[in-house]
C-alpha cells in the first residue's frame, strides 16, 4: 500500500518525493521514485507467491531452504507433484477454496502431501487487524491532498519549533510516482505469472541458460553474500584471531597465575603442617600429656589402698598443720 493512492503509505511516500523535488534534491528524488517502483514490484511478487499458484514450502511437503531457494528465482517452477502409485497429482492449494476446517479437505490435503494453512490465534490476528486498519486509514491524519495537517500541528506543539512549509500538493507532481507504482505492479505480476504459473514460458529456466543471469540469480539467492562476508571475513578474520589470542592468554597467563597460586598454597600448607602443626601444636599437646602422665605417676603411690599408709599421711599432715599454727602464734 506504499504507493497506492488514498492509502496511508501513499500520503507519506508522495510527500517525501515531492519535498525532495521541491528542495532540488535530485538524487533523493530519483531514489524515491526507484524505491516506489521496486517496493511495489517486491510486494506484488510476495503477494502472488503467498496467495496464488500451487502450494509451496513445507505445506507442500518440500524442505524449506530448498524450496525457498527455488522460489526466489528458479525459473523452472512447475506445479508441485506427488506421485501416488501410477498417478501424478498436481498439488493445488486453492482447489478446495482453502477451507482448512473441513475433515474432507484435511483428508484430501493429507492424501496429496500437504496441509492447508490454518488461521493464527487471536493473539496474532488482532494486532494484524489493528496494523492493517492503520495502514489504510492513519494517513488521513496528514493527507496533503485534502489539506489535513494534523501531524504538522502535533510536531509544532510538541517541540516548540515551527516546521517549514512543505510544497503545496499537486496531483500532477504525484503522477510520476503513481505511474511507477502501476508499472511496478504490472511488470512484477507479468513476471510472476510467466515464472511461477503452470503456463509455459520462455522465462522458465532463463537463469540456467544465461550465465550472466545465473550469476545474478545466485547473488540474490545467497543474499548478496552478506552471510558469507560475516562468517568468513568478520567472524573468521576478526573474531577468530581475538578468540585465539584470548585462549592463549587463558592457557599461558591466567592458568599460569592460578597454577602458581595453587603451588604456592600447597608449599605454604606443607610448611605449616611440618613446622606449626607437627612441632608446635602436636608438641604442646604431647608435652601436656607427658606432664600429666608424670604427675600421675608421682601421685600414684599415694593411692595404694593401705589404711596404715593413709593414717600415717593424715598424722603427718596434722603434725605439719600443728607446727604451722605454733610458728604463727609464736610470731604473733
Amino acid at each position: 500500500l506504499c504507493g497506492v493512492p488514498f492509502f496511508s503509505g501513499f500520503f507519506s511516500k508522495d510527500e517525501i518525493i515531492d519535498s525532495a523535488k521541491h528542495n532540488d534534491y535530485k538524487v533523493f528524488f530519483v531514489i524515491g521514485l526507484i524505491g516506489a517502483f521496486m517496493t511495489t514490484a517486491y510486494m506484488t511478487r510476495a503477494t502472488y507467491l503467498t496467495f496464488f499458484g500451487t502450494a509451496r514450502g513445507a505445506a507442500a511437503g518440500h524442505g524449506h531452504d530448498h524450496d525457498e531457494a527455488h522460489e526466489l528465482a528458479d525459473d523452472t517452477h512447475a506445479p508441485a507433484h506427488v506421485d501416488h502409485g501410477s498417478h501424478d497429482v498436481a498439488v493445488d492449494a486453492h482447489a478446495h477454496g482453502g477451507s482448512s476446517g473441513s475433515e474432507a479437505d484435511a483428508s484430501h490435503a493429507t492424501q496429496h502431501g500437504f496441509v492447508f494453512a490454518t488461521e493464527s490465534p487471536a493473539l496474532l490476528v488482532v494486532p494484524l487487524i489493528i496494523l492493517a486498519t492503520l495502514a489504510i486509514f492513519s494517513g488521513y491524519l496528514n493527507a496533503a491532498p485534502f489539506h489535513i495537517e494534523k501531524f504538522h500541528h502535533w510536531i509544532e506543539s510538541s517541540i516548540g519549533v515551527e516546521v517549514p512549509e512543505a510544497a503545496a500538493f499537486k496531483w500532477v507532481n504525484a503522477l510520476p510516482s503513481i505511474a511507477l507504482v502501476a508499472l511496478g505492479f504490472l511488470v512484477s505480476l507479468a513476471l510472476c505469472k510467466a515464472v511461477f504459473s503452470d503456463a509455459p514460458s520462455r522465462l522458465k529456466g532463463l537463469t540456467q541458460r544465461n550465465k550472466v543471469l545465473g550469476v545474478g540469480h545466485r547473488f540474490l539467492v545467497n543474499k548478496y553474500y552478506l552471510d558469507a562476508l560475516y562468517e568468513k571475513v568478520i567472524v573468521y578474520g576478526i573474531a577468530h584471531p581475538i578468540s585465539k589470542a584470548a585462549y592463549w592468554v587463558n592457557q599461558h597467563v591466567l592458568d599460569g597465575i592460578v597454577n602458581g597460586v595453587g603451588k604456592g598454597g600447597k608449599r605454604t600448607g606443607d610448611w605449616i603442617y611440618k613446622n606449626v602443626d607437627q612441632r608446635v601444636v602436636d608438641g604442646a599437646v604431647d608435652g601436656s600429656g607427658a606432664i600429666a602422665r608424670g604427675t600421675g605417676g608421682a601421685l600414684r603411690p599415694l593411692q595404694s589402698g593401705k589404711v596404715n599408709q593413709y593414717g600415717a599421711l593424715l598424722f603427718s599432715a596434722a603434725a605439719i598443720a600443728a607446727l604451722v599454727l605454733v610458728i604463727v602464734n609464736t610470731n604473733s
